[in-house]
Parts: structure tokens; sequence; C-alpha cells
């Protein structure tokens, strides 16, 4: 950088002792005159950036005496010691620490909102130049895709570095521990993709207050990739009502009609398809039967099935075509209700 860090040094032996001496005023006015020339250059330039270093200048004097007379040396030409360029960089990487939870949310089974992706982020500063506050930025995981809406906690874990965000010398690390706090929608789309053990991606960057990796470094980042464990769970409850009952109030009598009723709900994180009711009614006994919804007939006389919504979904619609007694998909949180319209036979009543 050529003068902006020059360094004169003059050396005077006496006795062997050694001592600096200050530059002359016929050096100072050279060095303003110089740094002056250097500005006009720089304004010149039109914003041309020179090297921050270049050369360490050193011009070195001898002086003694004999007779009572000074002998001095000047050191010719001016030594130049070159200096390196600065490098300022910093490397990031990425690793998951630790997996979804599933007992910080609603659900003590599955991830779901409110639990938590921890991940662990490493930055060195690879350059040359001590870098001060540190800081990663950390874009929303996206899970199969779609943006998550959840929240990050960020904490520095100066113990497992070697240096600190506030000031990282060149071959330090400093580790900070980020966790994901994720939302019911999250949990969903990560659970529910096609790829669910690798749905969730999470990428960061580093930021100094002298570099900006986004802009230093394009395209440089780190990222871990992770993922939402499917839990498929169904719940059903049955139940059952008399639609005809004449003689017998509340008691099963030949020729009665029981509607049997079947709320089915699904307690899983991810949507289940094509359910369907299989009942083994009176097994073992004269007149026993097997209602199965999957073979039957949509209606509302005897031998016949009805489905209905009871609780609509809260991630992944409820879907059905209502062709036959099969339900095609039920989203997460959502309730159907089957019923099935059954005679009561001679055959089963004298059975009891």
């Amino acid at each position: 950088m050529g003068n902006a860090n020059s360094f004169e040094t003059h050396a005077h032996s006496t006795m062997g002792a050694t001592k600096m001496q200050k530059p002359t005023d016929k050096a100072r006015l050279f060095n303003s005159r110089k740094l002056a020339v250097s500005a006009i250059a720089l304004l010149a330039s039109l914003g041309a950036v020179t090297p921050a270093y270049a050369t360490i200048d050193n011009e070195a004097t001898a002086e003694g005496s004999f007779g009572g007379n000074p002998v001095t040396v000047t050191s010719s030409p001016v030594t130049q010691v070159p200096v390196a360029n600065p490098d300022r960089n910093l490397d990031i990487s990425k690793t998951v620490f630790l997996a979804a939870t599933t007992g910080a949310g609603t659900s003590s089974t599955f991830t779901d909102g409110g639990d938590t992706i921890a991940y662990r982020v490493t930055v060195t500063n690879s350059g040359n130049i001590t870098e001060t506050n540190i800081v990663i930025n950390e874009t929303n995981p996206t899970f199969d895709g779609v943006a998550g809406t959840g929240s990050y906690t960020t904490t520095e874990d100066v113990g497992a570095g070697t240096g600190t965000a506030a000031s990282l010398a060149p071959g330090q690390t400093v580790i900070f521990d980020v966790v994901y706090t994720l939302t019911d929608a999250d949990a969903f789309n990560g659970a529910a993709a096609a790829s669910p053990a690798t749905s969730v991606v999470n990428v960061a960057d580093a930021d100094s207050d002298d570099f900006d990796m986004s802009v230093d470094s394009p395209g440089e980042n780190a990222s871990a990739t992770t993922g939402i464990v499917p839990v498929p769970s169904l719940s059903i409850v049955k139940a059952y009502s008399f639609t005809t009952d004449p003689i017998n109030v509340g008691l099963a009598d030949v020729n009665d009609v029981i509607a049997y009723t079947y709320l089915v709900t699904n307690t899983g994180n991810v949507p289940i398809s094509d359910v369907f009711i299989s009942d083994d009614h009176e097994n073992g006994e004269a007149g026993a039967a097997i209602f199965d919804s999957s073979s039957g007939t949509l209606g509302t006389l005897p031998g016949e099935w009805q489905l209905a919504v009871d609780t609509a979904a809260s991630f992944g619609a409820n879907s059905d075509g209502g062709t036959d007694g099969t339900y095609d998909s039920i989203g997460v949180g959502g309730a159907i209700l089957f019923t099935y319209s059954h005679l009561v036979t001679q055959a089963e009543f004298d059975a009891q």
C-alpha cells in the first residue's frame, strides 16, 4: 500500500546501544507530498481501490564517531518488505443437532406445532484478518418446499469454539445453537411429503462487520436436511340408536331398524386414505354378518350406508367422491361419521 503503512527506522550505534530516531522534517514533507499525490491519483481513478497493504518500507541509518566527528551511513536502496494482501473470508457449516421432537407440542406421540428442531452452525474465519460481531442469517426452513411459519431462537455456544462472535481471529471458530419451533402447518407439510425423511431443508449464511457472505461470497452458505416422522393414526367410536322401534321401545325386536354409527377420527399427523368400516356383527351366532362399508351401497334404507363429515380437517382436507362406502381421504384432525342401517332378523333374534 505504498506509504499508507510505511515505516522509517534509524539505528544509532554508540557504545553498543541502539535507539530510534524520529523522521526528519524533510522526510515529513516528502511523505506529505507523497500522500497528496496519492490522494489525487485515487480521485483520478474514479473509485478504483488500491490494496490495503503493499510493502513495509525501511530506510536505516547507522551513526558513529571518529575523532569527535560523526560518521553516518544510510542504507540504499530502501528496503521494501512485501505484505500479504488482506483476505476477509468466513466459512460456514451446519448440522442437525436434534431431530424434530414429539413431546413439546400438543401431541406426545408425533411431531406437531410447538415441537422443535435444533441445529448447530459453525463459522470459521478462513481469512487473515480478525472479524468482529459475527452473526448468522437463518432463512425459515422449507417443509416439502413450503416456507416454514415457525420461529428461531439462536444462542452462541462459546465453549465449543476457539473464538467468540464478538471477535474471531484467523483460523478460529465460533459455534451457534439454533432452535426452530414448528407450527402445526410445518409439521403437517413435512410429515405428509412424498419423502418425509428429507422433507425439511434449512439454509444459513454468516456476516461480520466487514464481511457479507451473500455479497462477498455469493452462493456460499450452509444447508442441513432432516425430516418429520409420519404417524398415521385413527380412532373409532361406535354407537347405536333405533330408527324403527314400534313395540318394545329401546329394546331390539324383529323388524326393528338399528342405526349403527362409527365416528372415525384422524388422530395422526398425515392424511389417511381409503377408510372403510368392517364390523363383525354377532360373530359365531345365527344371523351373524359382517357390515362392510367398502362393498356396501350408499343410501338410507336398511342394509345401506351413509357417510358424512363430522369434523373438518385441520390439514389435508377431508375429501370423498361419494360413490361407495369407502371414504377417499380423512385429513389431519378430520372426523367422518359412517352410519349403517340394520334390520333385525328373526334368526338373529332367536339366537339371543
